[in-house]
């Protein structure tokens, strides 16, 4: 298992949840588990979301399959780009 975090500054957090919301089935269905969106305390237009893959090849699937659709979506929103990594646990 792996997990992996993005980051992305964004004009308007809610259109982001909300396309994580949409998006949260496929996502369970490609392997991710405990998907979760977070807002900075700090920075209150900076988004953490975090999930558990079973490896990278299932995160990429996922990536390849709702990637283009999902960034038509957010362009609008988006301030920065995505910060992505993937964690292992030690």
């Amino acid at each position: 298992m792996i997990f992996v975090t993005d980051t992305i500054t964004v004009s308007d957090v809610t259109k982001v949840k909300q396309l994580f919301d949409q998006v949260r089935a496929t996502a369970e269905q490609a392997g991710a588990r405990d998907l979760k969106v977070f807002k900075s305390l700090n920075n209150p237009n900076k988004v953490l979301t975090t999930a558990w893959w079973p490896n990278h090849d299932a995160l990429h699937a996922f990536e390849e399959q709702v990637g283009p659709q999902f960034n038509t979506q957010i362009e609008p929103v988006k301030q920065s780009e995505w910060d992505e990594d993937a964690w292992e646990e030690i």
